[in-house]
């Protein structure tokens, strides 16, 4: 009886072997391919990820950054005349006395009370000695860049080529924008000695060249009070000015006493 059922069991795993052998292969088979297949999957995937993280052909390049721009030019300020509203254009204003042919005068007074008007300037190339004057300036400039310029509203403009010989006397600006004597423009020599120079409001500096004018200055008595008004300075187009001696005295904000956009020479 033993025998019989050795032999039966015997039988029975000689045909069970083949046939859990072949579902064991086929286990084996479908897990590689299932691995095959994961392995494809996640290869693809990072195609994709690579593709979308490269710009396509003909794609614009990435901005790099937000850059400020550019400041414009001509937005400097004039100096200690400080920044203002320019016309643009040559403004030299208007003057109360105008000197336009040689004169020579003694003792005279000149004063001016307008807005963008000189109280006395000389134009036209004309020649003029002028000794012991008392000048005074009132009214404020409409611009102060015309004023630190052209020499709108100063308290004395030589300009157009003209010469001025000025000896003694006094200049006094009680004005913004008014600078006590303005030399402007190219072939204009302005030469001032012993003169008492006062200005007392804003960007009103003492003596001023601009535009490639002249100006000598010898033992001058010159004082601002003011923001923004240099006792000797200069301007745009700068030009040539030479001081000897003298007292030079600023008091306010942004008031040098000696500011220089040309050649400036101080003994």
């Amino acid at each position: 009886m033993s025998k019989s059922v050795l032999h039966t069991t015997g039988i029975r795993w000689n045909r069970l072997l083949p046939a859990i052998l072949a579902t064991i292969a086929l286990a084996c088979a479908i897990g590689l391919a299932g691995c095959g297949q994961t392995d494809a999957a996640a290869s693809s995937s990072e195609a994709a990820s690579s593709a979308a993280a490269t710009p396509s052909e003909g794609a614009p390049d990435k901005p790099e950054g937000n850059q400020p721009p550019d400041k414009p030019e001509g937005e400097q300020p004039g100096g200690p005349g400080g920044p203002g509203q320019g016309s643009g254009t040559v403004n030299n204003g208007t003057g109360a006395t105008t000197l336009s042919s040689d004169i020579t005068e003694t003792g005279q007074t000149y004063n001016s009370t307008n807005a963008d008007e000189n109280a006395l300037r000389i134009e036209g190339g004309a020649n003029a000695a002028i000794e012991d004057a008392t000048i005074t300036k009132t009214g404020d400039s409409s611009s102060s860049e015309d004023s630190d310029f052209y020499g709108l509203n100063a308290g004395v403009l030589a300009y157009d080529g003209s010469k001025l010989t000025m000896k003694g006397g006094t200049v006094t600006t009680d004005a913004s924008g008014a600078n006590g004597i303005f030399a402007y423009g190219e072939g204009t020599e302005v030469t001032v000695s012993d003169a008492t120079i006062r200005t007392s409001k804003g960007n009103s500096g003492g003596i001023e060249v601009a535009g490639g004018a002249t100006l000598s200055a010898t033992n001058l008595d010159v004082d601002t009070q003011g923001e923004s008004s240099a006792a000797i300075r200069s301007d745009r187009g700068g030009g040539t000015e030479t001081v000897t001696g003298g007292t030079y005295t600023t008091h306010g904000k942004h008031s040098p006493a000696v500011y220089s956009t040309a050649d400036v020479m101080v003994n």
